[in-house]
């Protein structure tokens, strides 16, 4: 792998989170572009490397956030002494909750990973990745069309969490979007759509940790 092709694969796993298209996808459509093979044990690696930096991308990003959700929780532990604006339930402390909770559903996601590694490397892998694409995007546009609700991020429920999370798991699979998938579970919550964004990406941090890992 060329330094500008690994230049070009960074900027398409960062540019791909911040939209709601599937970067798996993207960075398997640009690595057969460049010749790469998405089944060599470079590449692999390579993806591995991407997604942890697109968690720390995104931890940069929502910073405060992140903050606040630490910070709390050192309060409730008892490490960190409350400020006179702390309250007994803390948006920080549910928002780590939340984030908790959406993550638990990509634990069974993981059995999909054999099933990917023979999608990418199948003689139909290019149109396969084609036509997730084509259903993340249809996906993402009858769900964005029928978008009419005001809940903000302060109302989120842990139901809400979970159902997003669920979302996530078919996104293992290379041209299905995380970013889309759960943008759009969290519109069709009734999520005021600033707010359905931020969760998505902030349920973002924990899976591309892990992933990268």
């Amino acid at each position: 792998m060329s330094i500008l092709a690994a230049i070009l694969l960074a900027l398409i796993a960062g540019i791909t989170e911040v939209l709601p298209v599937s970067g798996t996808g993207h960075l398997f459509l640009f690595a057969k572009l460049f010749g790469i093979s998405a089944a060599g044990a470079e590449f692999q690696t390579f993806r591995g490397v991407l997604y942890l930096g697109v968690s720390f991308g995104l931890l940069l990003y929502y910073r405060m956030q992140a903050a606040d959700i630490v910070r709390e929780n050192l309060v409730l532990l008892g490490l960190l002494r409350p400020s006179v604006q702390h309250r007994a339930e803390s948006f920080g402390r549910r928002l780590g909750m939340l984030l908790f909770f959406a993550a638990l559903p990509m634990l069974p996601a993981l059995l999909l990973n054999g099933l990917r590694t023979r999608l990418e490397q199948g003689s139909g892998a290019l149109a396969a990745v084609s036509v997730l694409l084509c259903i993340s995007g249809a996906l993402l546009y009858f769900a964005s069309r029928g978008a009419r609700g005001k809940r903000s991020i302060h109302q989120a429920t842990l139901s809400d969490a979970v159902y997003a999370g669920l979302f996530q798991i078919p996104t293992v699979l290379p041209g299905f979007s995380r970013s889309g998938f759960t943008l759009a579970a969290f519109l069709s919550r009734g999520m005021e759509g600033t707010a359905a964004a931020e969760l998505s990406g902030l349920m973002g941090v924990p899976v591309f940790l892990g992933a990268g890992l």
